[in-house]
């Protein structure tokens, strides 16, 4: 796993551009199926499945599949924040290898087939109380709830798109019966910011489920 995050232009005089963030993270590995003790069964895929906001399962692989082979994931990420506004932008890809497998006996049924899966997402928020925006959290005036203030509000949009790769229907690792081809999601919240650790958020989701 390596992860780069930067903030190239914060000590700069380029004002505009001191807000902006940018990183990238890529991790590597092998995966297989979990199998007994004896090495003779395969008691789970190790494979994952995929939700939407609200939690509802669009997508899972058939129940044969299972995980055999490389993952590669890589993320790369923006940040970037003006006063009270703020955006975050990031996309992902995952590339998996897998197969059909008999989990009575072991034994690989098909080859393997490498599957990538891919996501974005846009997220803005404004601070509805003036106090700056931040990565890491918003510090209310006056200290917080308890201290001389009533916490900060914040306003957030939120936009993303997951995309499941075609060769895992046309590979029979899925079926379009049971999983979703694509979910596309919008949403909105409130966060209350009591203090720069602590805040209650009220969201409300959307996603529509596309060829599924």
């Amino acid at each position: 796993i390596a992860r780069l995050y930067a903030a190239p232009f914060k000590e700069s005089n380029l004002v505009a551009l001191a807000g902006l963030n940018v990183g990238i993270a890529v991790s590597y590995g092998q995966d297989a199926p979990v199998r007994n003790a004896a090495n003779t069964t395969i008691t789970a895929s190790n494979l994952p499945t995929y939700q939407s906001p609200g939690g509802t399962t669009f997508f899972s692989y058939a129940a044969t599949a299972v995980s055999d082979g490389e993952r590669l994931r890589f993320s790369p990420q923006l940040y970037y924040t003006w006063g009270s506004w703020d955006v975050l932008a990031e996309y992902v890809s995952s590339r998996q290898e897998v197969r059909t497998a008999n989990f009575a006996t072991g034994a690989a049924l098909t080859e393997r087939v490498g599957v990538t899966h891919t996501a974005w997402q846009i997220e803005s928020g404004y601070v509805l109380t003036g106090e700056d925006s931040g990565f890491r959290g918003i510090s209310p005036d006056g200290g917080g709830v308890g201290a001389s203030g009533w916490g900060a509000v914040q306003l957030v949009l939120r936009v993303s798109e997951f995309d499941i790769d075609n060769a895992a229907f046309s590979n029979g690792l899925a079926s379009r019966t049971t999983s979703a081809e694509q979910a596309l999601n919008c949403g909105v919240g409130i966060n209350w910011w009591l203090n720069r650790n602590v805040r209650v958020a009220l969201n409300y989701d959307r996603t529509e489920f596309v060829a599924g």
